[in-house]
Formats: C-alpha cells, sequence, structure tokens
C-alpha cells in the first residue's frame, strides 16, 4: 500500500466494447477498485480512485498482523521503513515470543543508531507475547509458537483456520541424532497443508563448517515433512 498504478483497457463485446479501469497496488498486485463505462469520460476513473482511497488509503485505517520468529536485526531493521506505521489511525499488532521484542524494536530507533525516534510513528501499535507451546486466537487464526535452535532463540510459527495449517520455520538448526528434537518437531509439523522451512545450507555444511550457525538444509526438512505427514514443503 505504497505505490498504486491505473490503466484503461476495452473488453470486446458482442456489440462494440466497453471501458475497464483498475487501479492495483503493485506491490501485492492487489486490484483495489475498477470500473465499467461505455463512454471513455473521466468520470469512472475518477470513481475508481475515489473507491480505493476510500477503501485502502489514509482515511481508511488498516490493521496489520505482524508475527516476529526473533529480533535479530537483519529481520527487524525494516519497521523504521513500512510506510502504514506513520499513517494516523492505522493498528499494527506484533506478535512474539520473546520478552524483550517490543524493547527491541523500539532500541533500534534510539540515537545515535537511527534518525527517526520511535516516538515519530503515528499508527496505534501494539505488542502481543505469544506463550510459546499455547495456542492463541488470532483473528479466525489459531497461532502456536515453538522454540527453535538458533542464537538468542527464535519461534517456530503454525496458524491454523478453517481446516488448514501452515507452518513457518526460519532460523532454525536441526542436530542429527537428537531423537527428542525430532518428535518435537514432527508433532509441531503433523498434518501441515504448507511448511515454510529455512534450507540455508547442504547437510555437508549444516553439520560441520556451519555447525551452531542456526540454520538448517533441504535433506532435514525432507525427513521432518516426511515423518509429519506434510502435504507440501517450501525451501527458502
Amino acid at each position: 500500500n505504497q505505490v498504486w498504478a491505473s490503466d484503461i483497457t476495452y473488453v470486446p463485446m458482442a456489440r462494440g466494447f466497453v471501458h475497464l479501469v483498475a487501479i492495483v497496488d503493485w506491490f501485492s498486485r492487489k486490484v483495489l477498485a475498477w470500473r465499467l463505462s461505455i463512454a471513455l469520460s473521466a468520470d469512472f476513473c475518477v470513481e475508481a480512485v475515489e473507491e480505493a482511497l476510500a477503501r485502502h488509503g489514509p482515511a481508511s485505517p488498516q490493521t496489520y498482523h505482524v508475527f516476529m520468529s526473533h529480533v535479530h536485526w537483519d529481520h527487524i531493521m525494516g519497521l523504521p521503513f513500512f510506510t502504514p506505521a506513520y499513517i494516523p489511525g492505522n493498528r499494527i499488532v506484533i506478535y512474539g515470543s520473546h520478552r524483550w521484542l517490543e524493547s527491541a524494536l523500539r532500541r533500534q530507533q534510539d540515537q545515535p543508531s537511527f534518525p527517526v525516534d520511535f516516538s515519530y510513528l503515528r499508527a496505534n501499535i501494539e505488542f502481543v507475547h505469544l506463550e510459546p507451546g499455547k495456542p492463541h486466537a488470532v483473528g479466525d487464526m489459531t497461532v502456536t509458537t515453538m522454540l527453535q535452535r538458533h542464537a538468542g532463540d527464535s519461534y517456530g510459527y503454525r496458524f491454523d483456520a478453517d481446516g488448514r495449517s501452515i507452518i513457518y520455520t526460519t532460523d532454525s538448526e536441526h542436530r542429527p541424532g537428537d531423537a527428542a528434537e525430532t518428535e518435537s518437531f514432527t508433532r509441531f509439523f503433523r498434518d501441515a497443508d504448507v511448511v515454510i522451512f529455512d534450507a540455508m545450507y547442504s547437510l555437508a555444511e549444516a553439520i560441520s563448517i556451519r555447525a551452531d550457525w542456526g540454520h538448517s538444509s533441504n535433506v532435514v526438512a525432507v525427513e521432518l515433512c516426511q515423518l509429519a505427514g506434510v502435504r507440501h514443503l517450501c525451501l527458502f
């Protein structure tokens, strides 16, 4: 919701054609508003723009839910550049299982580290602590976190809604031969529709020169998902 684009085209009909205008968000590619007209005039274009602004612009406050795996700098540094955080009326709810989540996000914008203090963010920003292993209701979803092996700790997420489930697990190291850990992750992944898995290293790297670096491999991902009966695996 930072850059929008609009364009006009025509749609052939049995007799002649109609004009179509659409307003699109560049990042998400979501159509924010559209209109049809038999005449190529400004009126229906203005109506589309007005609808997009009314539904998605500053005059229409939005709610954003942000789920944080951990607070290493490369995972939190985007907040000061998140435009919706500066728009009054917006609501941003930030979830995490670290007790120091709020202080970490505020501290990164303190002088002399950053020129814009956290207090300049005009949106209503809330912090919600998620107790690991305990299901939490967030909207229509049930959200559960799990502690993972990573320097400073990271947490994987399980989202359940309408009989479907998705796992997001990043910055998590899995040590070969740790049966208890394998069993814990198998339970957490059990019957998930999609698992999004951090496979930064090869298996050889993960158990040798990259051991204790807090990431995993594609081989471990496949093994865990097979044990848990996962339907789809996405590696990154």
